[in-house]
């Protein structure tokens, strides 16, 4: 993360949502939310009807599938936690939270409690931009968490978390920058305060997914060179199953964008350099 400001790949993330495939766009508030000129093309682009077609075809082009790729696991996020509110989770705890702005914007969060966990300086930038917004819909708790040196579990329960009923726990688009250990040692965190029948929906790299050494190259140069961000923890779907297991977790739905774009109505040909990515969704036994 750059200092004092979210990262390279947050805030890319947070247009994605902003650019969507479609009406309605996933997040219509990215925009106030992102700093610069990011935020500005946004803007521009959302409240012209007359820029607006143009400009999403030619942003999903240009991103060369990201924003395809982010909207599509968005939405699927989305329906899951539309569905695990009706289900009776009113606790959602959003892990690596960045710009995420889903207890703003969907309707599904009123009263409910959503707690975003992320760094200090990320969060201090976020609530200083979050002043530009309508108030939330949820309950909103930041729960600040330096992970080098503080228990992301005493922390949730710090903020008032309550580990004796069941939460709906989201990691969108963060395995992927952390090693092994790390993964492993967030489950753990997280499994000690999962009461049965939570749900944990998170997002992981498979190895290679376009079987090309070329592919895998300039995957490590982008995100290691260009963004500063390495992709060092990638997983079997075999391998999460068996993690997840570890610590107390079943599979209940584990797919890729194709799956996303179906659910979603849309084709999905602009995403497919990103079809590495997975969306796990595990309950708590």
């Amino acid at each position: 993360m750059r200092e004092g400001r979210p990262s390279i790949t947050a805030a890319l993330v947070s247009f994605a949502r902003g650019v969507g495939v479609h009406e309605p766009i996933p997040d219509p508030l990215a925009g106030e939310l992102l700093p610069g000129p990011l935020g500005l093309a946004l803007r521009r682009v959302r409240d012209s009807e007359a820029l607006r077609p143009l400009g999403r075809t030619l942003l999903r082009y240009a991103s060369l599938g990201l924003v395809d790729h982010v909207s599509l696991r968005t939405l699927a996020i989305d329906a899951l936690v539309e569905e695990g509110v009706r289900e009776g989770l009113d606790q959602i705890v959003i892990l690596g939270a960045g710009l995420d702005a889903r207890a703003y914007r969907l309707p599904a969060l009123a009263g409910t409690k959503v707690y975003e966990v992320d760094l200090p300086a990320t969060q201090r930038f976020k609530r200083a931009r979050t002043k530009r917004l309508p108030a939330p819909l949820a309950e909103l708790v930041y729960v600040s968490v330096d992970f080098g040196r503080e228990a992301l579990d005493e922390r949730l329960i710090e903020a008032g978390f309550d580990a004796g009923r069941p939460a709906l726990f989201l990691w969108e688009g963060v395995t992927m920058y952390l090693s092994h250990d790390a993964v492993d040692g967030t489950l753990e965190r997280i499994a000690r305060v999962a009461a049965p029948g939570s749900l944990l929906a998170t997002t992981y790299s498979i190895p290679n997914p376009l079987g090309s050494p070329v592919g895998e190259l300039a995957k490590k140069v982008l995100f290691g060179l260009v963004f500063g961000e390495p992709m060092i923890g990638e997983f079997t779907p075999e391998a999460m199953r068996s993690l997840l297991s570890a610590h107390g977790f079943s599979v209940v739905r584990d797919d890729g964008g194709d799956t996303w774009a179906r659910e979603a109505g849309v084709d999905r040909h602009l995403a497919k350099l990103f079809q590495g990515e997975r969306l796990v969704v595990a309950r708590r036994a």
